[in-house]
């Protein structure tokens, strides 16, 4: 990949998940929409140790078998869902669950699962494809040094593939 698309990480997971998909028979026709998590702190909040995201979405051409045009087509879909993301609030999309109690915003979460909406109510996701940066400084954990970190993102009904790289 040409160091103009900065888009390595969207490509390479197309790739590894159309090739899954066809091993075992089940390639959608259509591509799969992955969540991508950006981060939407201000220079302020930079300094803080927190996460503050909103989810951009992006179309993985999974239906395309040529890895350049998979390439062209991510570079595509990227920019194209940058703008929307761009043109929406990201704050407002999110910003509702910081004013939800904790116990209410559980209480949703297990009656989206017992009521089993993820079977009627299609999500607008397949998967997950996020990027952690890793600490900038050697790290310590009871007194020995951390060697390796392994990130680890959510996953659920009908998201079930969480791509996450640090």
């Amino acid at each position: 990949v040409d160091e103009a698309t900065k888009v390595r990480g969207p490509p390479a997971c197309t790739l590894t998940l159309r090739r899954y998909l066809e091993a075992h028979d089940a390639l959608p026709e259509r591509p799969l929409v992955c969540a991508v998590p950006v981060s939407v702190k201000s220079e302020e909040e930079l300094r803080h140790f927190s996460n503050k995201v909103s989810i951009m979405s992006v179309r993985l051409p999974t239906h395309l078998e040529d890895p350049a045009a998979i390439v062209r087509a991510v570079q595509e879909e990227t920019e194209v869902a940058k703008r929307s993301f761009d043109a929406s609030d990201p704050e407002r999309v999110l910003g509702w669950l910081d004013w939800a109690p904790g116990p209410l915003v559980a209480l949703g979460v297990r009656l989206f699962t017992a009521l089993e909406l993820a079977e009627r109510v299609p999500m607008p996701w397949n998967c997950v494809v996020s990027n952690m940066r890793g600490a900038p400084f050697p790290l310590y954990f009871a007194g020995a040094q951390v060697l390796a970190t392994y990130p680890m993102g959510p996953v659920g009904d009908a998201v079930g593939v969480n791509i996450t790289v640090l």
